[in-house]
């Protein structure tokens, strides 16, 4: 018995022979023997846009049962990492560090997904001075199908294959992971010019002097003149002397504040003109907690500023939905980039619903050996572009919904220009991207490719590293 399936986008409809779940690690490795000769995916907390979690009459195994979490502490009684089972997410580490005061060094704006699919794709965080979630791993127990369980170490052919990986290489089964201080921290939010915020950049990198979080809204109101002419600056700032916050409640973005983006967010995707009053409400929410009662800005920690909510972006009809691409590029080349961008977003008349930045470090170790095979960011700082847009659909000859050629168009010229300015852009979202778009971003796909276990498939993974040698783009 069959059963057909989609992930988060919608436009990934697949039919799979089935979608057990694992309870424990054990459970693992007795699901993909009994899976036999079907292609094996992993699913975590389902917000994959890619088709990464998915194979076509494969075996999808839901992972977010195996959620054990244990902290690892010194000779003295302090912790010092963390321990997860693949399928827990951030909301359960959270829930078991945040009352000993402490966070985690890198980790998406949004609590709720999981350890296992966060490494799969090596994300990166708001913390300005750390690099993607690989340069704070210290160990992983992998499952690579027919062989006995795994400890694989930073350095190890492996673990370049399986983070960021994609689910090609190996199962995660757990992972131990860098913990910092939760300490408290202001927020402090100033819009800026494009060329002033590209200075800024550069500057915190040149003398290593970066804020506790920081990340960026470029003005994605209308018009040739207004977008991407001003940027919001926003920066959290540890507040001086005071040591780690012990939390025992934790809250996510309000339902006030996720319920006015959610009415921004329709009215700016069912008119465009609603974009100006749109950046006029969210640059004006962030700069009004610039002053408390003390003028210091509004107060959090950082697992508080780790909590954001993503509900307000979850857009989708038969016609149309919200997709997300990243694009990265050397900071040094952020402004250029962004003046590229924005006019190709002109030109092909993109629906912008925002448009946010963040800096990665490199992805390497202290002697600066790249840590990953298929890195985004392998030897420099890079300025992340994320865009959310609207997309419009249409029905494919099998039937199946795609977005429309135009929107193919404008991608592939987005990312042509990351490329070329010595950039890359990332996979997680739905695949636009050329195929030698993609082994130029990614130069590294042979030992990847080399690295895949030929049990472990997703459309992804088949799409890219199964079928290289044709020209053709990925769908």
């Amino acid at each position: 018995m069959s059963l057909t399936v989609d992930d988060s986008l919608g436009l990934n409809r697949t039919t799979l022979q089935s979608m057990p779940v694992a309870y424990d690690q054990g459970d693992i490795a007795e699901l993909v023997g009994r899976a036999k000769h079907a292609a094996v995916s992993m699913v975590g907390s389902r917000h994959s846009q890619g088709g990464h979690t998915l194979a076509d009459e494969g075996v999808a195994i839901l992972t977010e049962p195996m959620n054990r979490v244990s902290v690892n502490y010194d000779a003295f009684g302090t912790p010092q990492s963390v321990t997860a089972e693949a399928g827990a997410t951030w909301n359960i580490l959270h829930a078991v560090l945040a009352p000993l005061g402490y966070s985690l060094r890198v980790q998406q704006s949004s609590p709720h997904f999981t350890v296992g699919g966060s490494i799969s794709v090596n994300c990166h965080g708001r913390d300005p001075s750390q690099g993607p979630l690989s340069t704070c791993i210290l160990r992983m127990e992998v499952l690579v199908p027919g062989k006995p369980q795994l400890t694989v170490l930073p350095g190890d052919d492996l673990f370049k294959a399986v983070v960021g990986g994609y689910g090609s290489a190996g199962i995660i089964l757990t992972a131990t992971l860098l913990i910092v201080p939760n300490l408290s921290m202001h927020q402090q939010a100033k819009e800026i010019s494009l060329a002033e915020y590209a200075t800024k950049l550069l500057d915190m990198q040149e003398r290593k002097q970066w804020p506790a979080l920081h990340y960026g809204w470029l003005n994605f109101s209308n018009g040739p003149s207004a977008l991407f002419s001003t940027v919001l600056s926003v920066d959290c700032v540890a507040v001086a002397h005071k040591g780690p916050i012990q939390e025992i409640s934790l809250k996510e973005d309000g339902w006030i504040g996720i319920e006015l983006m959610r009415w921004l967010w329709e009215q700016h995707a069912q008119k465009p003109d609603a974009r100006a009053l749109t950046w006029a409400a969210v640059s004006g929410w962030f700069r009004s907690q610039n002053n408390d009662n003390e003028g210091k800005g509004k107060e959090n920690t950082r697992n508080g500023w780790l909590r954001q909510s993503v509900a307000f972006t979850a857009h989708r009809s038969e016609d149309k939905a919200d997709l997300l691409q990243e694009y990265f590029v050397p900071l040094e080349k952020f402004a250029e980039f962004v003046g590229a961008l924005k006019k190709i977003l002109i030109k092909g008349q993109v629906n912008l619903l925002s448009s946010t930045v963040r800096v990665v470090q490199p992805d390497c170790d202290q002697d600066g050996n790249v840590l990953t095979h298929l890195s985004y960011a392998p030897k420099k700082a890079m300025a992340c572009v994320a865009l959310d847009f609207e997309c419009k659909l249409q029905r494919a000859k099998s039937g199946a919904l795609e977005p429309i050629p135009e929107t193919t168009t404008w991608i592939v010229e987005a990312i042509e220009a990351a490329i070329g300015l010595g950039g890359s852009y990332y996979l997680p979202y739905y695949g636009f991207a050329t195929k030698g778009q993609f082994t130029k971003a990614y130069p590294e796909w042979q030992a990847q490719q080399s690295a895949g276990s030929p049990q472990l498939s997703n459309r992804f993974a088949k799409a890219l590293l199964s079928s290289l040698d044709s020209p053709d783009r990925q769908r």
